[in-house]
Parts: structure tokens; C-alpha cells; sequence
């Protein structure tokens, strides 16, 4: 058991990591971006329209050398696989429609959704690593628990692949590039949907354990 606990603790702080670095940092980089586009709409007189973790795929199989290497000069080939791009338009000109609004609105709600979602998962994930902790494995509430996260992360999944296709669909209808494609290809967010599913079933075994458990408690 002692080695459970030690488990649990290891978990728990490198689940509590993973959301810091995944959240946080990703919280302060989009502020600090923010903040330069501002402040460059501000001094230019512009407005502008941000497009996040875009999936570019090229449209020739052509070697471009487009970059150089600083170490030595030497030319590279740099080929971006996946890019956020800010659209810069003077003020008073690009005005969205009611679609767009209405998608941007849709859109802005999955954002917060997924936000409310991914701390309810860290709370409810907190509250079983705890009671695991004090040796509560085979209880019915932790089996709840379980149960919600796992339905916390399709959830997640879905919102998440929802809210990534408005965002291509969007970027393709604001902008088209030379050179690439905005794709739709790696929209659903298979990380999440497989966690879930796992989690959900391994929660069924401990479900089963847990009955098993409960009938040699009672025949005892």
C-alpha cells in the first residue's frame, strides 16, 4: 500500500506539471502575443483577426530554400506544418458578417466550455488521487469520480474538434496562401476522445473489481 500511495503522489504531481505547462505557459505566451498585436494595431492604425494552431499542408512537392542557418550561412528549407497567423486590415474596412459573428460567438463559447471542462476534470482527478491516498480504492464514489472523468475528456475531445473546425473553416474563408492549404486534417482531438474511452474502461474493471470485492466482503 505504501507503494501506492507513493504512485498516487508521483501522479498527482505530474498530473498538476503537465497543467501548468499545457495551460499556464500557453496562458502567458497567448497574452504576451496579444499584447504585440495590440500594440501594433495601435501604432499602425490597424485592425486585425488571429488564427490558431493551423495544420498547413503544401501545395507542391517543390524545395524552397526560404530560411538561412545562422550557425553558417548555410540555405534551409523550412516547410511549417502547423502555424497561428494574424491578418492585419486597415480600420474600417473588413467588417465581419453575421455568419462570421455568429461562428466567433459559437466559438468563443467552446473556448470557455473547455476551460470550465478541463478544471472540473483537475478538480474531481484531484479529489481521487486523495482518496486513493487514503487507502478509499474500492469505494463507489471514486468509481463516480472516475466516471466523469471520462466522460470529461470526450467531451473535451468533442468541444475541442469542434472548435478547431470553425477555426480552418474560418481561416480559409479570411485567407488563402500561395505556397500552402489551411487542412482540415487534424482536427478531432484524438488524444482526448482515446483517453476517455480508455479511462471509461478501465473504470469498468475497477467496477467489476469492486462488485467482486463487495460479495467476498458479504460472504465472509
Amino acid at each position: 500500500m505504501k507503494r501506492f500511495k507513493i504512485l498516487c503522489t508521483l501522479l498527482l504531481v505530474s498530473f498538476l506539471i503537465a497543467v501548468f505547462q499545457n495551460t499556464i505557459m500557453s496562458f502567458v505566451e497567448g497574452f504576451q502575443l496579444g499584447y504585440g498585436i495590440a500594440s501594433f494595431e495601435i501604432d499602425n492604425g490597424l485592425n486585425s483577426e488571429s488564427f490558431t494552431y493551423l495544420d498547413l499542408t503544401p501545395k507542391t512537392d517543390d524545395i524552397a530554400l526560404n530560411a538561412d542557418n545562422v550557425k553558417n550561412g548555410a540555405p534551409l528549407s523550412l516547410v511549417p506544418s502547423k502555424a497561428s497567423i494574424v491578418a492585419f486590415y486597415p480600420e474600417g474596412t473588413h467588417e465581419k458578417t453575421t455568419a462570421e459573428l455568429i461562428i466567433s460567438i459559437i466559438n468563443g463559447l467552446l473556448n470557455l466550455g473547455i476551460v470550465i471542462c478541463y478544471f472540473y476534470v483537475l478538480v474531481v482527478f484531484i479529489e481521487i488521487i486523495l482518496s486513493f491516498r487514503r487507502s478509499e480504492v474500492f469505494e463507489e464514489i471514486n468509481i463516480k469520480r472516475i466516471n466523469i472523468i471520462g466522460i470529461g475528456f470526450l467531451i473535451l475531445g468533442a468541444m475541442s474538434t469542434i472548435w478547431q473546425g470553425l477555426g480552418v473553416f474560418m481561416a480559409r474563408q479570411a485567407i488563402e496562401l500561395a505556397d500552402y492549404t489551411i487542412s482540415y486534417s487534424n482536427i478531432i482531438d484524438w488524444d482526448d476522445i482515446v483517453m476517455g474511452l480508455v479511462i471509461l474502461l478501465m473504470n469498468e474493471i475497477l467496477r467489476l473489481a469492486t462488485g467482486y470485492k463487495k460479495e467476498q466482503d458479504l460472504t465472509i
